[in-house]
């Protein structure tokens, strides 16, 4: 299987639109050459589709048509843009999650500095089973 389906065209066009960066709009060629260049879509279908997406858009509210051309509405733009800062801070509290044993350690270190006790730190299991068995007569 070549992998995950792509999402719907609507949504392939708002990030198309987003993804050109055009102050003046972006037209329905160069959104569906965006859409082709990065999603996997049919070779001929996808620029019906991706009119009948522009139209539906239009229709809608999601998009507002300036000549020959598309832009994002001002209320599609903040609802993407409330959308974008949820998503970096959801990536950020992840990060903070998984950098939990890391900040253990740096305490750790820091408390060393100061002078306060280190703290012990378990021993990793495959140390203890590297070392060979001590023999009845050997003195630690």
């Amino acid at each position: 299987r070549p992998g995950p389906p792509p999402p719907p065209y609507s949504e392939l066009v708002a990030r198309a639109i987003e993804g050109l960066r055009d102050r003046s709009g972006s037209s329905a060629v160069a959104i569906g050459k965006w859409i082709k260049e990065r999603y996997s879509v049919h070779e001929t279908k996808y620029k019906a589709s991706v009119g009948a997406a522009l139209k539906q858009a239009v229709a809608a509210g999601r998009l507002v048509k300036v000549k020959a051309s598309y832009k994002l509405s001002a209320k599609e733009q903040k609802k993407r843009q409330q959308a974008a800062q949820r998503h970096k801070r959801q990536q950020q509290q992840e990060k903070k999650a998984s950098a939990g044993p890391a900040e253990d350690l740096e305490v750790a270190a820091r408390g060393r500095e100061t002078g306060s006790a280190p703290v012990p730190r378990p021993m990793p299991e495959l140390a203890l089973a590297a070392c060979p068995p001590a023999a009845a007569g050997d003195v630690l």
